[in-house]
Order: C-alpha cells, then sequence, then structure tokens
C-alpha cells in the first residue's frame, strides 16, 4: 500500500514538474545565478584585500615616516639620520631618503629615473624582490663604492638585449657606477624606474645632503606607537626643530572599510 503510494506521489510530481518545465528551469538557473554571483562576491573581496595588503607591504606596513613639519625652517640632513640610528640602536631600522629625478646612461640608452639616495638598511624596511644580484652593503655605503640597484623598468630601458645586468656600467650625470642588483617591478614613482643609491656617496658627489625624509621600522616585537613617538621626540629634540609622522595606519583602515562594504 504504501509503495503504491509513493510511486502515485512519484508520478504526481514528475507531471507536476513536466507542466511547469520552464518555472522550474527559471528557478534552478535563478539558484545558480546567485551562488556564483555570491561567491564572486566573495572571492573579489578577499582578492582585494590581499592585494591591498601586498601593496602595502611592499613599502613596509610597519613603516613610519618622519617629515619636518611646516613650521621647521631646515629639512633633515644626513647627519640627522645618523643620530637618530644611534638613538634607535636595537630598536628600529632607520634609513635616510633623497629622491630627485636624474640622467642615467649605458651606451647608447639614456632615460631620467628616479634616484633613490638611502642606506644599506632599506630591505630591512621594504619587501625589496630581487631578480637579479643584491642590496649595497653597509661596507660599500661607509666606503662610498660607486655601485647602485636597478629597478627592473629601468634595467630593461638601459640594457634592453641584455640578460644578465649585475656587473654592468651606468653612468649617472657624470659619474659611473657599478650595477650590483636588480629589484623587481615595483608599485611605480616613475614610469622610467627607480635606482637606488648609497646616500653616502650622493653626499661626497654633491655635498650635504638635505633629505626628503628619514623613514623608521620597528625592530621585533616594538610597536609601531612606541617607535614613532621616540623618533619624534629624539628629532625634536634640537631648539625649534617640529617633526610630523606618517604610517599607514589611515590607509589600511580606508581599504578596510571599503572593502567591507563591498563584501
Amino acid at each position: 500500500m504504501n509503495r503504491w503510494y509513493f510511486f502515485d506521489s512519484l508520478r504526481m510530481v514528475l507531471r507536476n514538474l513536466a507542466a511547469a518545465r520552464l518555472r522550474v528551469w527559471l528557478t534552478v538557473v535563478g539558484i545558480a545565478f546567485g551562488t556564483a554571483a555570491l561567491i564572486a562576491v566573495l572571492s573579489i573581496g578577499q582578492g582585494g584585500s590581499r592585494r591591498v595588503q601586498m601593496e602595502m607591504e611592499d613599502i613596509g606596513i610597519r613603516r613610519i615616516w618622519l617629515y619636518p613639519s611646516e613650521q621647521t625652517a631646515a629639512p633633515f640632513g644626513y647627519a640627522d639620520a645618523q643620530g637618530l640610528a644611534r638613538q634607535l640602536d636595537g630598536q628600529a631600522y632607520v634609513s635616510a631618503a633623497k629622491e630627485v629625478r636624474c640622467t642615467v646612461k649605458a651606451g647608447e640608452f639614456s632615460t631620467e629615473p628616479v634616484l633613490i639616495a638611502t642606506q644599506y638598511t632599506l630591505p630591512q624596511m621594504e619587501n625589496l624582490d630581487f631578480e637579479q644580484g643584491r642590496f649595497f652593503t653597509e661596507y660599500e655605503q661607509d666606503a662610498q663604492e660607486k655601485v647602485a640597484v636597478l629597478e627592473k623598468t629601468l634595467a630593461t630601458v638601459l640594457f634592453p638585449t641584455q640578460q644578465q645586468v649585475v656587473g654592468k656600467k651606468v653612468t649617472i650625470g657624470a659619474n659611473e657606477v657599478t650595477v650590483v642588483g636588480v629589484v623587481k617591478k615595483r608599485t611605480p614613482r616613475s614610469d622610467d624606474g627607480m635606482l637606488y643609491l648609497s646616500v653616502d656617496l650622493y653626499e661626497h658627489w654633491y655635498g650635504s645632503t638635505l633629505l626628503d625624509y628619514i623613514s623608521v621600522v620597528p625592530a621585533g616585537e616594538r610597536s609601531v606607537e612606541s617607535v614613532e613617538l621616540l623618533g619624534k621626540a629624539a628629532l625634536q629634540s634640537a631648539p625649534g626643530v617640529k617633526v610630523r609622522s606618517q604610517t599607514l595606519r589611515d590607509e589600511q583602515d580606508i581599504a578596510d572599510n571599503v572593502l567591507s562594504i563591498l563584501r
């Protein structure tokens, strides 16, 4: 009795489905599209979040930029960065930075990248991914060795037919340097790529260097907030000097809010 009742019910369901095939088909398609859309939106949100995180990690998500405030007449000098490094020794990595446009030549090829005069500590502060070679060392910096690191974009422009660029010579203005490393393409600051040079060598060539900023990254478990306060206090110890700072906290919060709304 129950068996016949089951088959009768099944035949009835099948007849009803056959009579409303279009409605059933649209329901199935609607469920499929809805599920696919949900998965796609979640994937976009997660992918976007990861992309933002990677971009920030490239330039240092725990990095602090210190600038002289508008109330300070004189910019920071290289001596200020060296003094700050001594005061924060063991607590943070410190790097001076000067960014300028320059003319770089290699044989018949020439371009105008951004030159970043910095210190050997930069790879400990930024996520530098090397295609070839390495960054300049502390010894090369102190000895004012004529070495440089190129971004891949710049290396391709200067050496379009060369696979191996490390060991090649390039001319910066009237000065020749040897390439010791090639960094993979990074967040663009210049369509022509970037060139990294020791700030000691830059100062040797052009005299006293006025910095664009000093960057600091906490060492070990030190918090960004505590090192930020220490760095500002150390630089502001000189009479009349005011310091402003910048971190990626605000940018991280904005990105998280936008991605949360999207999700």
